[in-house]
């Protein structure tokens, strides 16, 4: 019998750089938040290895006239050992072998593959390192592909790392200060260690998040809740936020708000921004708001969410669904209370709401409870809450089935007896649900069940009922 050959697997590492390094992100300036990231990493690592106490801070320079982009840190730096196996190394990222040795939740990468990003939007890479372990001696590494690279003694420089890009032409903005910083705050909003850019005192993560301000004034609280969502809400005015806290079986903390949704486009304007252990991961998570939520935006952290190894999406796991039913819950109940505290946001939310609510009212009870006699429903005499439609019928709702109306409506507007547009988002069906839980009964028109209970005999209808006769002069009367 012939004993099977057994080979290793080749690997193409021109190939799979060019894979890694150029699709495995959807926009190249992610590159930046990787290196930012990398340096938050090495500053957590550097607290929890060495017992000298140090600032921890990261920032990034640019140079217009060079054309270069720098992410500077006071973190644990690199041997020249650990240069070659973790920096120089696919997938062997350090990180992962400090989380399983101190099982901490402050650190941001998982996968060993951040780094790779620099070479997609430079033409070369250079880091000068010095290791806390060896605070004597300062190393620079440099590669033009990342598929080859040099290390070489360089100038001395206190603990920690400088990564230094030297920009391709189409992504020289990076090198403009104040693209940066709104690049920076895009990514780095709730990292919890200060990122400056240049020379600033100021770091463009300064202002912590609203869940994080503590003990603050009800009514200064409110504004900067709202502060917070219009710095995020890049395309609607925010009307009112609401809290989101830990709930069981989720760590996720964050702040969602009702905006006004001004488009044309789309009823379902749904944004979310989900950060993981303070770093951006995705800036349109949409699917973790209730899909009735149309009109809901917000911002989430959580650590327990895993990322994908694009660290721009989110994986649909236990931790994903747990968090987008503490949302749900939140939303709910938040909404309860802007009813409630809030009378003049929430009258601004039926306004510009009322048919998306109609909608939400209909997906969930507790909803539907508080929206049931705060809505309108369509009808031939304009917008009206259900129980004034209900009053004018006689107990009755009318509705109309035909898009344009029918001859139905002639005789009903003769009597001054509103009927609902059913053809219109969400009228049919929420008074159906009104009359099912308030009490009452839904008559379409247009229908045989219905104009039969409308157009029966007079000699056979209850004397409550509607009848109708034509006059001589071809008017209608009751």
């Amino acid at each position: 019998m012939t004993t099977p050959e057994i080979l290793a697997t080749q690997v193409d590492l021109f190939g799979l750089m060019t894979v890694l390094g150029e699709h495995l992100y959807s926009t190249p300036f992610v590159a930046l938040r990787e290196l930012v990231q990398n340096a938050h990493d090495s500053c957590v690592r550097r607290r929890l290895e060495d017992p000298a106490a140090f600032a921890p801070e990261i920032r990034v320079v640019c140079d217009p006239g060079a054309g270069t982009l720098s992410v500077s840190d006071t973190g644990a730096g690199l041997t020249r050992d650990e240069i070659v196996r973790y920096l120089a190394t696919i997938g062997a990222g350090y990180t992962r072998k400090l989380r399983e040795q101190h099982g901490s939740d402050d650190l941001i990468g998982l996968f060993g593959l951040g780094f790779l990003s620099a070479f997609v939007i430079a033409t070369r890479v250079a880091v000068t390192t010095t290791s806390y372990q060896s605070p004597d001696t300062t190393l620079l590494y440099q590669s033009r592909s990342g598929e080859r690279f040099s290390i070489e003694p360089a100038a001395s420089r206190p603990v920690g790392t400088t990564v230094t890009l030297h920009l391709k032409d189409n992504f020289r903005e990076l090198s403009d200060a104040s693209a940066l910083r709104a690049r920076l705050l895009h990514y780095c909003a709730l990292l919890p260690l200060p990122v400056y850019v240049d020379d600033d005192e100021l770091a463009v993560n300064a202002q912590p998040a609203p869940w994080r301000a503590g003990d603050v004034h009800p009514a200064r609280a409110r504004a900067l809740r709202l502060e917070f969502a219009r710095r995020l809400e890049r395309r609607f005015e925010p009307l009112c936020t609401i809290d989101l806290g830990a709930r069981e079986g989720t760590d996720v903390r964050g702040l969602l708000w009702i905006h006004d949704a001004a488009t044309y486009g789309t009823s379902d304007n749904r944004n979310l921004h989900v950060y993981v252990r303070g770093m951006l991961l995705d800036d349109d998570a949409r699917e973790l708001l209730p899909p009735w939520a149309g009109f809901v935006s917000g911002a989430i952290e959580s650590a327990k969410l895993t990322p994908t190894a694009s660290r721009e999406d989110l994986q649909r796991d236990p931790a994903y669904r747990a968090v987008a039913a503490a949302i749900a819950e939140a939303l709910v109940d938040g909404m309860k209370q802007v009813a409630e505290r809030e009378p003049e946001a929430w009258r601004r939310v039926l306004l510009r709401h009322n048919e998306a609510l109609l909608g939400a009212a209909l997906c969930d009870d507790r909803l539907f409870e508080l929206l049931a006699d705060e809505l309108t429903v369509p009808t031939s005499e304009g917008d009206l809450p259900v129980a004034v439609v209900a009053r004018r019928g006689q107990g009755k709702l009318y509705a109309s089935l035909s898009p344009r109306g029918g001859f139905e409506e002639v005789l009903f507007r003769a009597l001054r007896v509103p009927v609902v547009v059913g053809t219109r988002y969400g009228a049919l069906p929420f008074i159906r649900r009104h009359a099912d839980r308030r009490g009452g009964a839904v008559i379409e028109l247009g229908t045989a069940a219905g104009n039969r209970r409308v157009f029966l005999p007079p000699t056979s209808r209850p004397t409550s009922r509607l009848s109708f006769r034509t006059c001589s002069q071809g008017q209608v009367s009751a």
